[in-house]
């Protein structure tokens, strides 16, 4: 995979192009997932510091993992068993395939043993819709005429069938120890640490069906659509786990609301005013709130404790995603992508993941963008550079430095900006000779340096000390292409004919 990073007006630059400045803010930097060909990336999930996903490459499904610290990319399904619809939880990937035996079955993969994947179903069943939290995984598998709900914890390595019985039992979901399923008009709750197995598990909606078999559970709280008897629309319930109450009716309206969202201390849905817009509501305080000043449809919200994400459908009917802070209600649009369709996007932590789609029929591609959480809603970013009408590029970032190529009218440097204090330095500083391609981490910057046509070489510079700069590479023919982390450098060079 060909990782390429694009800095969105967020933490820690924007990226202009050529003969611009460089910008910088402090509050995200969007990264690129993109592939070559005529390649599918989608139905992606996150945790943590990885995005995991399906791709469809020539007709052959796969399931890849991409690691946000180191940028690499693994396949972590095997060949030829059509895997789909991946779900991660700390360390912990699964998903559903279908392996000779002519059944689906569930697979699970430990990220930190590199796997391998094994089947923790392995039934004569169909084993699908696998959901993870933790340590516990559930499923529907479906055998003769019924659909039975499966837990298997993975620290115990046992499988439970919470479900035995002719009735379709369908859509489990899971957070903690609280166990959600779908049973015809009914949803049902299975706790843990209270019931007995077989499953003794409680109505929580009565008469109260979940629209189109829509739901969601985390933690203490379940939030589904239900029609109001009263009013014959769609309205948004709250059940509180801990609380054993009837449900709270959150909107009681004259208008359709739907696909209810929750985490944490808030929920929002979509609603339908002629157009879709979304609304919200705070459990601890009891507040409803509005996000209806966009003047486009709004769908698709995931939260992450007090930031949501969205998609937005913009006048040119391309679809955009805003991340908003559910305690200021201050958003901004941070894919801003023109001729891209950007949707489906999630939130885990500061990192956020979407699709993005080119809109003249190219490749689906996945995104994510970093934000940081204390100064999230900044909305004006700040030239550093200040060269113009000279070229500046190839930013770099890490910790409280950026480092960049610029052109000083004479020939390019290394540009170190200090974020802390404001200060530009120049710590190339040659008269003459070209460097470029800066890399940074930690307390040192490497980039290449040309001496003349034929001899370009790695230079090393120590921030901490103010230089002196240093030639590691130091030997006859091209270096190029340096990349570092930690104490470690590496590049390519030339040797004899070939690299």
């Amino acid at each position: 995979m060909q990782v390429s990073q694009f800095y969105y007006a967020f933490l820690l630059l924007t990226l202009i192009h050529i003969n611009q400045p460089i910008y910088a803010q402090i509050c995200s930097n969007g990264v690129s997932m993109e592939r070559t060909g005529n390649s599918s990336n989608s139905k992606h999930d996150q945790d943590g510091n990885y995005i995991v996903y399906e791709n469809n490459d020539a007709g052959t499904r796969r399931i890849f993992l991409y690691n946000l610290v180191t940028e690499a990319t693994i396949q972590v399904s095997e060949e030829g068993t059509f895997p789909r619809n991946p779900k991660i939880s700390g360390d912990y990937i699964v998903w559903e395939e279908s392996f000779n035996i002519g059944f689906d079955e569930i697979s699970l993969y430990k990220i930190s043993t590199n796997g391998p994947a094994i089947n923790i179903s392995n039934t004569p069943n169909n084993d699908d819709d696998p959901q993870i939290d933790g340590n516990k995984v559930v499923w529907e598998a479906i055998s003769g005429m019924s659909t039975d709900i499966f837990m298997y914890n993975i620290q115990d390595e046992v499988i439970l069938n919470l479900t035995n019985d002719v009735i379709q039992d369908v859509d489990p979901q899971v957070s903690g120890n609280n166990i959600l399923w779908r049973r015809s008009d009914d949803l049902l709750l299975f706790q843990l640490d209270q019931a007995p197995i077989p499953a003794n598990f409680v109505v929580i909606n009565p008469g109260l069906s979940p629209v189109a078999g829509y739901f969601r559970l985390d933690g203490n709280s379940v939030v589904w659509a239900a029609e109001n008897n009263m009013n014959f629309t769609n309205d948004i319930y709250l059940h509180l786990i801990e609380n054993a109450g009837a449900p709270m009716n959150l909107t009681n309206s004259l208008t359709d609301e739907f696909k209810p969202v929750v985490n944490g201390d808030f929920v929002m849905w979509e609603k339908n005013d002629g157009g879709i817009s979304l609304e919200g509501y705070q459990i601890s305080t009891s507040n409803t709130f509005m996000i209806n000043d966009i003047g486009e449809d709004q769908s698709g919200a995931n939260i992450n404790n007090n930031f949501a994400v969205f998609t937005v459908t913009t006048n040119c009917s391309e679809s955009e995603v805003y991340l908003i802070n559910l305690i200021t209600r201050q958003y901004e649009n941070i894919s801003n992508c023109s001729e891209k369709d950007d949707y489906f996007p999630t939130i885990s932590g500061n990192i956020i993941s979407w699709e993005c789609l080119d809109v003249s029929g190219g490749p689906t591609n996945i995104k994510y963008f970093l934000f940081d959480e204390q100064s999230a809603n900044c909305l004006n970013a700040t030239n550093i550079s200040n060269n113009l009408p000279n070229a500046d590029n190839q930013p770099q970032s890490d910790g409280s430095y950026i480092v960049w190529s610029g052109n000083d009218g004479n020939d390019s440097e290394i540009f170190l900006y200090n974020l802390t204090d404001g200060t530009v330095a120049n710590i190339s500083n040659n008269a003459s000779n070209f460097d470029r391609n800066p890399e940074i981490s930690g307390d040192y910057v490497v980039w290449e340096h040309n001496n003349d046509a034929f001899d370009d070489e790695i230079l090393l510079y120590r921030i901490s000390t103010n230089g002196p700069i240093i030639n590691i590479s130091n030997r006859v023919g091209n270096e190029d292409d340096p990349k570092i982390s930690g104490n470690f450098v590496v590049w390519e060079g030339i040797d004899g004919d070939r690299y």
